[in-house]
């Protein structure tokens, strides 16, 4: 798989555990960052993206060098529509 798929959360938040779920029940790779142990990469990133909320994922696709960001209130509101959108950017596979 050429695309990454990066997890922002934290420990206690109920929306990232779902989502964490979810990515590991359906085998897919993630990495994770603790916003809460992360502070000012969290901070930057709020920044620099304009996010707010977790669970934010980023999803990079090395093959065409790009990303895509979703955050909740703004390209989602449930988790599950966030993780079908992730099913969608890992099965594209460059395909678009």
């Amino acid at each position: 798989m050429t695309k990454n798929i990066h997890l922002y959360s934290t420990k206690d938040c109920p929306h990232c555990m779902e989502l964490k779920q979810l990515l590991n029940n359906n085998n897919i790779p993630y990495e994770i960052t603790d916003v809460d142990e992360e502070e000012k990469v969290w901070d930057e990133l709020c920044e620099t993206l304009n996010v707010k909320f977790v669970p934010t994922v980023i999803i990079v696709d090395e093959t065409k060098d790009t990303a895509k960001i979703l955050t909740p209130d703004i390209h989602f509101d449930e988790v599950d529509e966030c993780f079908e959108q992730i099913l969608e950017e890992v099965n594209d596979n460059g395909n678009s």
